[in-house]
């Protein structure tokens, strides 16, 4: 009975560690292209600043 549990609760976690890499790595996706778009716009903006 123990061992099954074990190995139950064993592949649940992988499950769920997996799904948390996968969110975690679209989060960081999604920064790293808000990032580059507050950059644009502050790049823009110095260039209108200027004139």
């Amino acid at each position: 009975m123990g061992a099954r549990f074990d190995a139950k609760l064993d592949a649940m976690n992988s499950k769920f560690d997996a799904k948390l890499d996968a969110i975690s790595s679209k989060t960081d996706e999604k920064l790293d292209k808000l990032t580059a778009m507050i950059s644009d716009m502050r790049v823009e903006q110095a260039k209108r600043d200027t004139q």
